[in-house]
């Protein structure tokens, strides 16, 4: 199951329906490649400067 991204889809974080979508003639690998759903399992934020700096 993948996880909504973009907004022009649905509401983030909602799970996305791949087998539904691959059944109505979607695309899913170009909404993957493009950024609007995920099938990572856990989304990692990038650290800030200042997260860098308190852990020297």
């Amino acid at each position: 199951m993948a996880k909504i991204i973009s907004p022009r889809l649905g509401t983030p974080g909602d799970d996305f329906d791949e087998v539904a979508a691959l059944e109505a003639g979607i695309n899913v690998q170009a909404l993957i490649d493009g950024g609007f759903i995920s099938t990572s399992k856990t989304a990692k934020s990038a650290k800030t400067n200042s997260e860098q700096e308190e852990t020297r």
